[in-house]
Order: C-alpha cells, then structure tokens, then sequence
C-alpha cells in the first residue's frame, strides 16, 4: 500500500508518521504532502488538493511535529543519497574489477603462450642434448637438472633419444668404452655401456674397463696429429681413494706430463700430493674454496673423496703417445704392459714388469717412489696393433700369449669389438683362467694408413770444408750440430725421426696463426731416416746486429736495460701461455731480441712442445733450471720456471747496480760464460720438490742479506713463484 493508496480524506497524523518510521519512500513522501499543500491552482485548472490546514478537522500538524517530519524526511533523503553514490562507487569498483579481470585472462593467455612457446624451444634443447654424442651419464645429469625444475616435460621421450650403446651388465664383468679422439675424454663409473670405437685419422682406439666400482680408469686425449692413452690401475688397499686417484693420474698423465723418467718425480712423495691437493681444492677468486678443475668431471662423492685425502691410493698405470707419422712412444709403472703386433712379426713386449705375477705391485703412490719403465721407440705402420693391459690381463697374456692373436682378429674386425658379448667372452674367459679377482683393465689401438707427410730433398756432405748441401742450399757449420747459410739467411739442423714427428705436429697444430717469436721452419726427409730442420736464421755477429743475444743483452744492460728485461720476462711468459706451446731449454743463449723493437724470437726449437708431443731428453741450463734439470720435464709448463727463476736473477742484478754495487749485469754474473746465476742451482731445485716452502725463508735472508735494498716481500713472491704449485696449475690451462 502506497501514500496514492491512503484517501486523503482519512490520512490523519499517526498515518505519515508510521510511513515516515518505516522509511517509506521520500519521494512518496513528498507526493503525499504535496497533495496537502496550499496553492493556487493554474489558469483552467481545478483545485486538487485541499489546504493541509482543512482536513475536516480530523487532524492539524504544529511547529514541532512540522520540524520533526521535515528531520525524518532530511534524513531519508541523505539515506538516498548515500545509497545512489555508494551504487555508483561499487558500480566503478565492478567495472574496475571487470576490466582487471579481462586483463588477468589476456595476462595467463600470453603466460600460457609464452610457456608453451619456452617449452618447446626447451623440448628441442633437451633433444640436441640429449643425441649429442656426450657421455650419457653426462647427458642424463643435464636433463634430469632441467626437468627437476620444468613441470610437465616429456623426460622418459627424451631420455629415450640418447643413444643406447649397448647397455648390458654381465655377471662376470661390466664393459665400456671412451668414444671420441678429437677432444677431451670424460669417463663416468657411474653406469656401464658397450664398446664403441674412437677414431682418428690415422687409427682407430677402444678402451675398456671392468665393473663401475673398480679402481680402475682409461682416459684418451687426442686431436687431428697426436693420441694420447693412458690406463691405471688403482689399487684395492685405497677403496675409493685408488678409483679417485687413478682418474686424476691419467688426468695427469695425458694433459700434464707424459710419464717419463724426468717425471718420476712429480710422481713420488709431496710434490705430486701437494699438486692434486691445490687442484682437487681451491680458492676461488671471491677466496671460498670450490671444487678444482681436474674434478670437475667426478661425481659429488668422488670430489669428497678426493678432498678427503688420498695417502693409501696407488696405481699401475700405462701411457701411450701415438703420433700421425707412425712414431709411437711409451711408458708404464707397476703390473702393466704394453704390446706390439706387427704384421709378419712375434709379439714385441714394450713394457712388461718383470715381476708381474710378483707381489707386492709396483705402484705409483703419493709417497714413495716408483719405477718408470720406458717403452721403446718404434714406428707403426698401417694394421699394427697396441695392446695397454694392467695386472690380472696381464697375467692372463703372459701365460700364453699366442691369446693376443686372437684378440687382434677380433678388433681388426669392424663387428666384433662393437658388441658387448665380444669384451663379456673375453674377460669371462680370463677370470676363468687366472687364479684370484681383480679387475681388468685394457686397451687396444690399431693404427691406420693415415700418415702425416713430410717434403722430401736430396742432401750431401762435404767433409773438407765442412759444408752441407740440403736442396739449393749449401750450409756451413755456425756451432754443434746447426749449420747456416748467411747469404740467405737460412739455417740447417740435422734431427733425428722423433723431433721430426714433434716439430711437424707442431707445425700443423700453430697454422695458420704462426706465433710471431717462432722463427718459420721446415722438416724435410732426405733419408729412411734422416731428416733436417730447416728455418730462418738470425744471426749475432757484429756484421749483423739486428738481433741480440740475450744473455749479451742482459751483461750489457743497465738499470734501465735490465729493468726492460724484466718485462720482456713477463711477456715472453704470457705469450707462450697463450698459444699453448713450451720450449724444454728456455735459457738467455736460447733467446734473441731485436734491439730496436725489442721483440723475441726463440732458438733451438728441438724442445718445442704443444700437447701430445714426445717427451725429449732436454737436461736445461743449471742457471735457470737447478743442478737436476727437474723443472724442464716437457710438458706445457716447462718454460715457467727457467723464465722466472732468471727473472728473480735480473731483479737482483738491478737492485744490485741501483744500490751501487755494480753498473751494469756483467758486473753481476755472465749468463753467457758460467751459466750461474745468484740463485745457486743446487737451490734452485728445492722449489719443485719442497713445496711446503721450508727453504723459502732461508732463502730470502741469503737474498736479502746480498741485496739488501731490495724489497724483501718481493724475494720472497719471486721465490714463492718458483714452486710447483705454482708453476703447474691446472687452472691456467683450463683443465
């Protein structure tokens, strides 16, 4: 019922009270106090309403209950109010809300889009990845990182594109192999797969190894000119540490240095310790110790293990360098050997322990000498066959070793070394035959028909004026064994088929970006056998003196000259460390310097050395390298130490003139006469083998004692750089 419902007549107090209390509408309200409104009516117009003070005197209205009706409206009018502003504000609210919620569909639209769009370029990352050819532990590792992070990833798909190379597990053994001579060779012991090849240009390489427990470890590094092999052999008496430390020895043996006799001693007592110790632990540049370099490719528990110590670990080991000319080099430690099979020849042993069915093993360990046995020098030809073997094959092959026959005829078939069934037969056959358990370690190359060439030239000799002729060129005797023809400014050595084999893997290796303090050559083969070095020639004479030497430069020097000598130093070592090649007899007789640019050249290239070169049997110069030469041990470290030992010398020599003791180096010591420098070489050697530096301070104080002005912090840097830990740092060469 409406106010227009109520007959005016009969609307008395108590009814607009009532309607005002019950919060009738105002504008009823106001209707029904219109129609009881006073006014004239319009022109024609009737009278509606009659005056509100006639109501038939049912009722009359006064000041207060007119001022009371008028608050009731007033308030219901506000009320309205309100209501229409707050209709309105929500009504704003809703349509913001609308439009955020619009904008959040486009939003998870464009997310989804995105993701999708990630997730397939993600899928097809995972699957380049996953059919890469890297190692499957390697591969697996990556994708279950990714998909531990990514939801909804097909793992199982992408697991299954990684190439399966027959994954078996024998009860006698489980089998692998190392694919992949063109690069860096990572082994994982954390799975076992089949035998698949690695191949060059000029051979062919399998390696196998027993269970993924064993202390075992095969590592092969390689590239277009050189492969290296090495297998050890740990020992069961270090459990884990043997596993561990035969993974860093052939770490150590195929991209440090070959093991030889000059590097026994990196193999014996705390030097080696000290140095896997710096590497397998390190700090980092924030100065937090991380995980080294040469553990990076071992798993968390290996890495712990490493760091944990490795006293009780020991090794066999056997190492192999086989160059593309043919010329393979060798060498082994404890129960191994190696062998040779020619065709139309008996099996030739290279290395074989005498006492290998003997105990106790010869093993390499951290703190005890070892003995090296050097393989002899032979050259492959195409279809030859390598055979490295540790203990318990060993054993086996000796007891017979008509049996490597077979496994010759097997490998040289291209079916048969691919199938695991092949390797599980032979070691089944070999636990079967030899008394004990052990594992089983070996690795089989076979040389192809690739060979690295050389130029050939006629060459003769005349023995009375003492002349050779190579090609055009007739060469007279300048010193030793070098010959030079001055007019053309060409020199002549004659070298033997290993140095050939070095300088020509070199040769190929640095093109086509020759470093600029190589001096051009070539190795030419006038005979079966003979070969001759032939280069630039740079003569020091006094009707040429372009170039100097530069123990003639550093005698002739004053405190100005010698403190450019000292940088000169500084960048031949930083130049060498660049393009990765190290010379075995760095000494100032070795080097000359222009004297107008001060540029460098390095003589006596018979020692160069980039990775994968033979070991050469360079004594040094005691001046720069100690009365044992055991710093110049050929590997890509070797010219660190003899530059920096000579620096500290120069250093000294300046410190001695700027102290007025001298004028000038030849006041000081003749590089070029003696050979002594100030730091005795009797001493000198004490710093690549005691590397827990108790010399260093006796040192100083000599050094000290005869420069006192120099500073005694920078004695103390310059002998502490001198250190193996120092100068043989994994780091620097990005293992």
């Amino acid at each position: 019922m409406t106010s227009k419902d109520i007959p005016t007549d009969q609307i008395s107090k108590s009814d607009i009270i009532d309607l005002l209390e019950i919060q009738k509408g105002p504008q009823e309200i106001v209707d029904l106090w219109y129609r009881h409104v006073e006014r004239k009516p319009k022109k024609g117009e009737e009278q509606k309403h009659k005056p509100i003070g006639n109501l038939d005197g049912s009722w009359h209205l006064n000041s207060s209950e007119v001022e009371y009706l008028i608050g009731l409206l007033a308030a219901q009018l506000n009320l309205q109010s309100r209501n229409v502003r707050k209709i309105a504000k929500d009504a704003d609210k809703i349509g913001e809300a609308k439009q955020s919620l619009h904008d959040a569909k486009r939003r998870t639209a464009d997310v989804q889009s995105n993701r999708d769009l990630h997730r397939k370029n993600l899928i097809l990352v995972l699957n380049e990845v996953a059919m890469s050819g890297l190692p499957r532990s390697v591969t697996r590792q990556i994708i279950d990182m990714v998909l531990v992070r990514v939801d909804g990833l097909p793992g199982a798909d992408l697991k299954d594109l990684i190439p399966v190379q027959y994954r078996e597990t024998s009860d006698v053994t489980s089998v692998g192999s190392i694919v992949c001579a063109g690069e860096r060779i990572i082994l994982d012991k954390s799975y076992s797969i089949g035998v698949t090849g690695a191949f060059t240009e000029f051979g062919e390489l399998i390696i196998s190894w027993d269970s993924s427990e064993s202390a075992d470890s095969c590592r092969a590094m390689g590239n277009e000119n050189t492969l290296t092999i090495s297998i050890c052999d740990g020992s069961s008496e270090g459990g884990y540490s043997s596993r561990v430390f035969s993974r860093l020895l052939t770490t150590v043996l195929t991209e440090m240095v070959p093991l030889s006799e000059k590097s026994k001693v990196l193999l014996t007592h705390t030097p080696m310790s000290k140095l896997l110790e710096d590497r397998i632990s390190h700090k980092n540049e924030e100065g937090k110790y991380v995980p080294g370099r040469v553990v990076r490719d071992f798993s968390n528990r290996d890495v712990l293990e490493a760091q944990a110590g490795l006293r009780s670990a020991g090794a066999t080991a056997v190492n192999v360098i086989v160059h593309r000319t043919g010329w393979c080099w060798s060498s082994g430690v404890g129960d191994s050997a190696l062998y040779l099979i020619q065709n139309g020849e008996p099996i030739k042993p290279l290395i074989l322990d005498p006492d290998i069915t003997g105990a106790p093993t010869n093993l390499i360990r951290l703190d005890s000498p070892v003995r090296v046995e050097r393989g002899e020098m032979v050259k492959l030809q195409e279809g030859d066959v390598l055979i490295g073997v540790t203990d318990l094959v060993a054993e086996y092959i000796e007891a017979d070793r008509n049996r490597l026959f077979e496994i010759v005829s097997n490998c040289k078939n291209p079916s048969s070394p691919r199938q695991p069934g092949y390797w599980q037969d032979l070691f089944r056959g070999i636990s079967g035959s030899v008394v004990g358990d052990d594992d089983m370690t070996i690795f089989v190359y076979v040389h192809g028909s690739e060979a690295l060439p050389f130029d050939s030239m006629t060459s003769g000799y005349e023995e009375a004026n003492q002349t050779y002729t190579v090609g055009p060129l007739q060469y007279e005797e300048f010193e030793k064994e070098y010959y030079a023809n001055h007019a053309a400014k060409r020199g002549a050595k004659i070298i033997d088929n290993k140095i050939a084999s070095n300088l020509r893997i070199i040769q190929e290796t640095l093109q086509p970006d020759w470093p600029e303090f190589l001096p051009s050559y070539e190795i030419v083969q006038t005979g079966v056998n003979d070969y001759f070095l032939l280069m630039d020639h740079f003569g020091d004479t006094e009707q040429d003196d372009e170039y100097i030497r530069l123990d003639r430069l550093i005698e002739s020097s004053d405190s100005d000259g010698l403190n450019k000598v000292i940088n000169l130093l500084i960048r031949i070592e930083e130049r060498m460390n660049e393009c990765r090649i190290s010379h075995g007899d760095i000494s100032p007789t070795n080097i000359i310097i222009h004297q107008d640019t001060f540029d460098f050249k390095l003589l006596d290239l018979n020692t160069l050395y980039v990775q994968g070169c033979f070991p050469h049997d360079e004594s040094g110069h005691k001046g720069v390298y100690g009365e044992h030469g055991w710093p110049c041990i050929p590997s890509l470290y070797s010219h660190i130490f003899p530059l920096r030992s000579l620096r500290l010398s120069v250093e000294l020599m300046k410190s001695m003139i700027d102290s007025g003791r001298a004028t000038k180096g030849s006041d000081c010591f003749s590089p070029s006469s003696d050979e002594e420098y100030i730091l005795k070489s009797e001493k000198l050697g004490d710093y690549f083998t005691d590397h827990n530096g108790a010399k260093l301070d006796e040192h100083t104080d000599e050094l000290k004692a005869q420069c006192p002005k120099m500073d005694e912090s920078r004695i103390r840097e310059q002998l502490s750089s001198l250190r193996i830990t120092e100068i043989y740092n994994f780091d620097s060469w990005g293992y």
